[in-house]
């Protein structure tokens, strides 16, 4: 049996459901297509195929075309990320496509649109990182002899970027970081690097082009310029991370406040350790790609997944400052010998993934028991001001400084969430509030389409 492509144009022998579901795939024809069908994503042709043996699902039919059935197979929706999770490990690509119009006033099939696509490495959902990892995507880009290098955690906000002279250095560099996913130059060579990595794309070279990058950089992080970043020079870093930027910004279909600044990371501030070495070392890893028996595991005491995220990096990339490195080792002198460790240890762990958190608020995507995290966390701050402000450390001074209650928003959050909410959204906001509905509504929490 010939399956029709999912890239065909549609024709007057497909029903208009169909007719709409083969415009929008061939607007994505490198990506899964998850067709939102009542209480159903589906999937047709290819896509149904491929989706039932990576996923172990059924594999049926529905309709005809050409004489020929038409493969399908499908998943609920309310049980999404469970299969999302899965895909992502295999370094699948899924563009997720919703209902977007009223079916009571619909003429035709209900108005459709894909409001996002997930990636490997632009994850934010909970349920489908790690927390005790970073989630990081990456671009590439060079001139042939030099490399640039982007970097940004979709689930935080951070976007950094670098340049390096050789592609020795640079593999060294993604060893430290194990990148989810990975932005290459299209038509561009890479010896050294593992191009067969399960979340490499190639985009482009257009898309590298550092006058639009510089463009798109200063016009997200509203300056005139990217001097006050350090980085005004690097043209291959700036070139890589413009790319970066515009394809997040593709994947996720909404703005990106969260990401607002840019950070350059340089060779001579940490030492550097190459890939062989960072294996036998067992940083944060052992050689059967464990953490057990680690420098990570018998040093992480951290309260939080945040902490712990921290930590790792740290270990990763072991700086030399020794005016940093003489504050950090004060700072937990003065809370071990003034005995405030065990205090600041329960107040931080009733503390939730507010970093992640923060993120989805900012990407419109969060959900419920996120608000009520984030709304229990919001309490605990003015402990845990008090405790840092009574540590006398020049660190733990500047984070005192930084750890200020939020009562306005506390009092917000209190008065809108109800004490135990929902997964999703529907009951999630308190009967005290007289505007429920439009509220839940209109409020920026829920998704809306970017405008691209």
């Amino acid at each position: 049996m010939t399956t029709p492509s999912t890239n065909a144009t549609p024709s007057n022998q497909h029903t208009p459901m169909m007719r709409q579901y083969l415009g929008i795939k061939a607007q994505h024809p490198d990506e899964l297509l998850f067709y939102r069908m009542g209480d159903f994503y589906e999937l047709f042709y290819t896509d149904a195929q491929r989706a039932a043996e990576a996923l172990d699902i059924t594999l049926t039919a529905r309709g005809s075309s050409a004489g020929e059935p038409i493969p399908m197979c499908g998943v609920p929706f309310h049980a999404v990320d469970t299969y999302l999770a899965k895909l992502v490990q295999q370094g699948v690509s899924v563009a997720i496509c919703e209902q977007i119009g009223d079916p009571a006033t619909s003429k035709g099939p209900v108005d459709r649109q894909v409001v996002r696509i997930v990636t490997p490495g632009t994850l934010t959902e909970e349920s489908l990182l790690d927390a005790g990892r970073d989630n990081l995507i990456a671009a590439i880009s060079t001139d042939g002899t030099s490399f640039g290098l982007a970097t940004l955690d979709v689930s935080s906000g951070r976007f950094e970027l670098a340049e390096h002279p050789t592609e020795t250095s640079l593999v060294s560099e993604l060893h430290r970081l194990s990148p989810a996913e990975i932005i290459l130059m299209d038509n561009q060579e890479y010896p050294l690097l593992a191009t067969e990595h399960a979340g490499s794309r190639r985009r482009p070279e257009w898309e590298f082009d550092l006058t639009s990058a510089r463009d798109s950089l200063t016009k997200q992080f509203n300056v005139r310029d990217l001097a006050g970043f350090d980085c005004d020079d690097m043209d291959l870093g700036i070139r890589a991370a413009g790319c970066l930027l515009g394809y997040v910004q593709e994947t996720q279909r909404t703005e990106l406040p969260h990401i607002n600044r840019l950070q350059k990371l340089t060779s001579d501030e940490a030492v550097h350790i190459d890939g062989s070495s960072r294996r036998n070392l067992e940083l944060t890893l052992n050689i059967h790609g464990g953490e057990e028996h680690t420098l990570f595991a018998v040093l992480n005491k951290t309260a939080t997944s945040m902490g712990g995220r921290l930590l790792q990096r740290w270990i990763n990339r072991p700086i030399r400052s020794r005016q940093v490195l003489g504050g950090r080792m004060d700072a937990i002198d003065r809370i071990v010998q003034d005995k405030h460790a065990d205090p600041m240890f329960a107040c931080l762990r009733n503390i939730g993934d507010i970093e992640r958190i923060l993120a989805r608020v900012a990407l419109r995507s969060a959900r419920p028991r996120d608000l009520a995290r984030l709304r229990d966390a919001l309490a605990i701050l003015p402990e845990l001001s008090d405790l840092l402000g009574a540590i006398d450390a020049d660190r733990i001074t500047q984070l005192a400084q930084k750890c200020r209650p939020i009562p306005e928003l506390a009092r917000e959050l209190e008065q809108a969430v109800i004490e135990t909410p929902p997964l999703l959204f529907g009951k999630a906001v308190s009967s005290n509030l007289d505007t429920t509905t439009s509220w839940m509504n209109s409020d920026p929490l829920v998704r809306t389409p970017r405008n691209t």
